[in-house]
């Protein structure tokens, strides 16, 4: 796309795309230009069509708003008829595709992170990632022609998977533990697919970001998200930022070593913490159970029995202590100001929840214990709250408004990029 506009005007729609809609005297601010230099920049971007003016009630959300008219103070009533900018679909759209455990979430939304679509198809574990990819690919090209995007409006997309692979070049890297994923490169695929830039993501961080957005994480800057099932992860957010190591691998929890001479792991190692508290690990655990009459076969038949048998739920709490345990060291290293425990195992309860809190309090050390909050997940599940928090992940890269201006073709000077560069950090969220 060709879109002529000056420098200044590229640095503009920048500045629009990381606070939202705003009023021209914000973005002046913002901008740290006069009023009349903004004026004149604006200019230029409601002629390319790249921004346009939208009355504040069509955008405004105030507590004021859910009053009876006539309760509502007249300045209130008089800000609503000013008008903001906003950008526009013309400045692109970006995209979000979440697979997980046999079920996809999508979400489309312009760059200021404003949500045009989200959708959510579940099919059940015996839909395979290759599936899932075609899926969420199919999703996401409906949601386009149903909001009547050309494919040429897409400027990138966030992807989450349920595997370790290489942030940089998207190769899937665990090993059998990954065997699901072995031979498809998830990155390249849906990069291939829509020609476009593509930012992938692990999901147990994309789950530890979504909490830290809009679920139990809010008003925390040091967030440590755990979940327990099939496998074991972990995912750390800081002051916003998803913390993904050099190149994509970190939060392995399920590999961090509980026993060197303990069972051996799929990794090849022996004795990794998911060796003792996944949902394999209790099965294979609960058929040691002389107790047992019925060996159950899944998940949830393991809490049916917990109900009646005594011996399987100190399986359970025994869990909950080797995950207290193992988090203490977590604790130590990381200093983290929250501890937001998920996962199906997690699901349990207190019967889980309440053994790794109380490890947790009577061995990490008195600074980390004092400032440490433990809870339950509230929307890690929540595959809509997943995909949007994908696009919000995607749009604090400090790669995101090069992107964008590559994409329209804008200036892309060293200047112009130094001045978008720190825009990431201060990026708006859409709640």
């Amino acid at each position: 796309m060709d879109t002529k506009v000056s420098r200044s005007a590229s640095i503009l729609l920048c500045q629009l795309a990381a606070h939202g809609p705003s009023y021209r005297a914000e973005l002046a601010r913002k901008a740290k230009v006069s009023r009349t230099t903004a004026s004149t920049l604006v200019k230029e971007l409601l002629a390319a069509k790249l921004v346009q003016e939208t009355l504040n009630q069509d955008v405004h959300n105030s507590s004021e708003d859910l009053l009876p008219k006539a309760n509502r103070s007249q300045s209130s009533e008089n800000e609503k008829l000013k008008t903001k900018l906003r950008v526009t679909t013309n400045s692109g759209v970006i995209g979000s595709i979440v697979c997980l455990h046999g079920t996809v979430g999508t979400a489309l939304a312009r760059i200021d992170g404003s949500i045009i679509s989200k959708r959510v198809f579940s099919a059940g574990a015996a839909f395979g990632p290759q599936l899932l990819l075609e899926q969420g690919s199919k999703m996401i090209y409906e949601q386009l022609e149903e909001n009547n995007l050309e494919l040429s409006k897409l400027i990138a997309i966030h992807l989450a998977v349920d595997t370790q692979c290489d942030e940089k070049t998207g190769e899937v890297l665990g090993g059998e533990a990954s065997a699901n994923w072995m031979g498809i490169n998830p990155k390249q695929w849906i990069s291939n697919t829509f020609q476009v830039p593509v930012q992938i993501q692990n999901t147990a961080r994309l789950q530890a970001f979504a909490e830290y957005l809009m679920g139990n994480g809010r008003g925390h800057n040091n967030v440590l998200y755990i979940n327990v099932s099939y496998g074991v992860a972990l995912g750390q957010v800081v002051d916003g930022q998803i913390m993904s190591g050099s190149h994509g691998g970190s939060g392995e929890l399920g590999h961090l070593i509980y026993n060197w001479n303990g069972p051996r792991c799929s990794c090849g190692n022996n004795g990794c913490l998911q060796q003792y508290i996944s949902i394999p690990a209790l099965l294979k655990n609960a058929e040691a159970i002389a107790a047992v009459a019925e060996q159950p076969e899944s998940f949830s038949e393991l809490l049916a029995l917990a109900h009646k048998n005594t011996e399987i739920n100190e399986l359970l709490s025994e869990a909950g202590r080797i995950t207290g345990r193992a988090l203490v060291n977590v604790a130590h290293l990381l200093d983290p100001d929250q501890i937001i425990l998920g996962g199906e195992v997690a699901s349990v309860g207190r019967l889980f929840t309440d053994p790794v809190t109380e490890e947790l309090h009577s061995h990490t050390l008195p600074l980390i214990k004092s400032n440490l909050e433990v809870t339950s997940q509230d929307v890690a599940q929540n595959f809509e709250v997943l995909a949007i928090s994908g696009i919000e992940s995607m749009r604090r890269r400090a790669e995101f408004y090069p992107t964008v201006l590559k994409h329209l073709q804008l200036d892309e000077s060293p200047v112009t990029l130094a001045a978008v560069s720190t825009l990431s950090q201060n990026a708006y969220v859409t709640h």
